[in-house]
């Protein structure tokens, strides 16, 4: 039937045309049965409804009641379920009606026909729809939906209902888990969670591996019951395969609670190394010695353990007074290792050798050692002892050295401070408006590191931090014919953002990807290698604000003012899904270091946790009273914090979302936030003028950092977490020790606020962008001879020491460093040419002798 002739007959059943009224309304309703088409059952369910016609009623009535088509009886539905008519009902409950779409009507019409198989056998569509008719306005429907929850049958619905309740903690979908005794099955942190509610702890106890890590996190869960029935868990794991993760846990994550719940269950690695480092880590030395005597298996262990691992040996050593295992946990100390040795690996070696009064070997250590080293070991040294042990000539030598040593003023790190602009880079005639520091390169690429630059005009530009010189216009040909260009592929706005993938992961291999998001509403993506422009993403309404790269380099996600986060696949830029939820525009994005997370912050006050790689929403954080106006996350991926206009800073519990501390102190809004490499520090700087650190994770405060004269702007940590670079409105950069909060140095050669700051990988480079059109690199050479042994110093070295020395800007402390390294590189080279001389004449030493003397004043 045509749609003008259903409108027609539709508008004949509310005829009131005297005389005819009646006449056609009925012959409009025969008109109307005789088709049975889903419209024309429409039609008639709402004059049932409506119509005060009997005959009308009595035609309607008939009609539905002889319906059999599963499209006619979804539509009698849907009518009565918005209408909820006495009339419908009773034709509902007299035929045993249930749609079969859409699914919320599918569940009304079961659970007002008590059809409840039907709900209980689905699967994990029902829960969310199920949940919301619980509020149901039919009181009998609402009981009757509550009861199928507790009676659920289907896995997926089960895990459905758990996951909603780990995301919400709603008592009364706690009261369904509890009643029904449901245990999820995926994912594993609701499984966990699940079991230990409803007492299965042996669900988890006798699970594998795949337990270990949610039930770390369940045991700082805010349910405290939850948190000790996880600790009991954790110390009742039957298979092997989980008190082996537990103990991993303990040497490569050193997560105290995976140790005290391996000590307390006298858990062990089956590895016999593995098994030496364990014991040494949670100190119990009783069960080292009976495993071994000789310390080989530590020693092995040791060898083979990450740099981070190593630091962690020493200390326990050290800190126990363990001298006897110094051959295992110093490794003997061979030459080819001074590079890769830790500061703690250090601090553990020069206490043992003081100890056991080795000054020969000290001072033979300290001839070779990075001179930050070397200082400390000669400071050690008993001058007494020096004739007893030492040649008259290496005597003066390590006097003189000695007395250098001691002249050293502060620690070499703090010398970073000390830092000199070695380049200046961008054409003053483009606002720089975006920055974004390159990963360190890696075996197969021999590109230098690269700083990427965004413009106001559009354009994407590549920077050495080596050179200081132009790499690459992006989209552009050449760089020859980049000024005459006419085809140049750039963005139509201001770039707000960059960011870079991570080299060898992803589909892409070994191409290094830029993300490139601006003011356009568009994001380009870019092979760093060619400069090709390789995609133009479209679909934000508005300005993308900000980018993250998953640390797998397969997805990207985009946050822009229409308020929507965008997932891409990378590198083909595949749209993959659009989350939605936020009332304002996105401010910031995270991923967290496993890939699994992704965190967005809201001008609408909230924070949204989603899943990836699908970007299912798992939670929404909310407490703040303000926009967030920055978030970051943790090294280790447990910690979320979030910054606000409201002056709080708050920290929370990934993956769950459970609020954990909220930080005050600051007067004015905090902007900016940075984690320290090993996340034990948190800073964030605000516009009250101050820097704050944070102890984490407890959230206490550390320091106060206060000389800005204006709000602080942006933060960075150097790799080492040892100094906080701060960039302000009042167009200075100062960085600060991080360990002590002592102010360092400061920077003011830029001529307006301070944009960006961030550390190079290597620490080596400090990267500053400024409203003045500039970006400008700092280094500091003195550090990074400072912390090299002697054999990897070369003449070119000891000639940039020789320069540094008559620099005038050289300061007091500088000068300090640099005349005891340069005195050590001098020894060192002579004492390696010693056995060079005896074999050359007369002439061929003046020639040696003229090679490696420093270019003259």
């Amino acid at each position: 039937m045509e749609p003008e002739q259903l409108r027609k007959l539709a508008a004949q059943l509310d005829s009131d045309v005297p005389m005819m009224g009646r006449w056609l309304r009925r012959q409009a309703a025969i008109a109307l049965a005789r088709e049975k088409t889903p419209e024309t059952v429409k039609i008639l369910a709402k004059a049932l409804i409506e119509s005060e016609d009997e005959t009308v009623q009595a035609i309607a009535t008939e009609t539905l009641r002889q319906l059999e088509d599963p499209e006619q009886i979804d539509t009698v539905c849907g009518v009565w379920a918005i209408a909820r008519d006495p009339k419908l009902t009773h034709l509902l409950l007299e035929r045993g009606w249930v749609a079969c779409n859409p699914l919320p009507v599918r569940l009304l019409a079961a659970l007002k026909t008590a059809q409840f198989e039907t709900i209980i056998r689905s699967g994990a569509e029902i829960v969310k729809p199920l949940l919301a008719i619980c509020r149901d306005r039919d009181p009998q429907i609402a009981h009757r939906a509550r009861q199928c929850l507790f009676r659920l049958h289907n896995q997926e619905a089960i895990d459905a209902l758990c996951k909603q309740w780990a995301m919400t903690r709603t008592p009364f979908l706690e009261q369904a888990i509890l009643s029904g005794g449901y245990v999820a099955r995926q994912p594993a942190l609701v499984r966990v969670l699940s079991a230990l509610k409803v007492g299965r702890m042996d669900v988890v106890t006798a699970a594998g591996a795949e337990v270990v890590e949610p039930l770390l996190i369940a045991c700082r869960d805010i349910d405290r019951w939850l948190g000790i029935q996880a600790l009991m868990a954790l110390r009742k794991l039957d298979l092997a395969e989980a008190q082996e993760e537990v103990c991993r846990w303990t040497i490569d994550k050193d997560h105290p609670l995976a140790g005290e719940a391996a000590i307390a269950a006298r858990y062990a690695p089956a590895d016999p190394k593995q098994r030496a480092i364990f014991y040494v880590l949670t100190e119990q030395w009783r069960e080292y010695q009976e495993l071994e005597f000789h310390h080989s298996l530590l020693g092995a262990g040791y060898q083979e353990a990450s740099q981070t691992l190593r630091s962690r040996i020493a200390q326990k050593a050290r800190k126990a007074g363990r001298s006897e295992i110094v051959g295992a946990i110093v490794g003997g100390v061979r030459r080819h290792r001074l590079g890769d040795m830790t500061p703690r690996e250090w601090e553990t070696a020069i206490e043992i050798l003081k100890e056991q009064q080795q000054w020969h070997d000290m001072w033979q250590l300290a001839q070779v050692a990075p001179a930050v080293w070397s200082v400390k070991l000669l400071r050690e040294i008993n001058p007494d002892s020096l004739l007893e042990w030492a040649p008259s000539r290496e005597a003066k030598a390590c006097e003189a050295l000695k007395q250098l040593a001691h002249q050293c003023v502060g620690e070499v790190s703090a010398l970073a401070g000390q830092m000199h602009c070695s380049h200046i880079i961008g054409d003053r005639k483009r606002q720089v408006t975006s920055f974004a520091l390159g990963p360190a390169p890696i075996n197969f690429t021999s590109d230098p590191p690269m700083v990427a630059i965004g413009t106001a005009e559009g354009s994407v530009q590549l920077w050495s931090t080596i050179t200081g010189k132009l790499l690459k216009v992006l989209g552009v040909p050449s760089l020859r014919s980049a000024a005459l260009a006419q085809g140049m592929v750039k963005h139509d706005g201001p770039v707000n953002c960059l960011a870079f993938s991570h080299p060898g992961v992803g589909s892409y291999g070994k191409t290094l990807l830029l993300a490139s998001g601006s003011d356009d509403g568009t994001v380009r993506l870019w092979r760093t290698s060619t400069g090709q422009a390789l995609k133009q993403l479209t679909g934000h309404t508005a300005p993308i604000h900000c980018l993250a790269i998953s640390p797998t380099g397969e997805q990207l996600a985009t946050g822009s003012a229409d308020g929507t986060v965008r997932l891409w696949r990378l590198p083909t830029g595949t749209l993959q899904a659009t989350l939605t939820g936020h009332q304002g525009w996105i401010n910031c994005l995270g991923i967290s270091p496993d890939g699994q997370l992704l965190v967005s912050g809201s001008s609408d006050g909230t924070v949204r946790l989603w899943l990836l790689p699908s970007g299912d929403l798992l939670q929404t954080l909310t407490g703040h009273e303000g926009p967030v106006e920055c978030l970051s996350i943790s090294p280790d991926g447990q910690l979320l914090a979030t910054a606000s206009w409201d002056k709080t800073v708050r920290l929370w519990w990934l993956p769950v979302g459970a609020p954990f501390k909220t930080l005050t102190g600051h007067t004015g809004s905090v902007g900016c936030m940075s984690f320290s490499p090993i996340g034990s520090q948190l800073a964030t700087g605000s516009n009250d003028y101050t820097v704050r650190l944070w102890k984490i994770p407890d959230g206490e405060p550390l320091s106060v950092l206060e000389a800005h004269q204006g709000a602080v702007s942006c933060l960075g940590f150097n790799p080492t977490g040892d100094i906080l670079a701060s960039g302000s409105w009042d167009k200075t950069v100062r960085l600060w020790n991080a360990n002590t909060g002592m102010a360092l140095h400061q920077q003011g050669d830029h001529s307006d606020w301070i944009m960006g700051v961030n550390f190079s990988p290597n620490g080596q480079v400090l990267v500053t962008s400024s409203g003045d059109r500039t970006v400008r690199l700092w280094t500091s050479e003195i550090s990074r001879l400072g912390r090299l042994p002697m054999s990897e110093l070369s003449l070119r070295d000891l000639q940039l020491v020789h320069g540094l020395l008559r620099c005038d800007r050289t300061c007091t402390a500088e000068r300090s460093w640099l005349e005891f390294l340069h005195a050590l590189m001098r020894w060192h080279r002579r004492c390696l040419d010693r056995g060079i001389r005896s074999s050359l004449n007369t002439r061929q030493q003046e020639q040696m002798d003229l090679k490696f003397k420093p270019k003259s004043d």
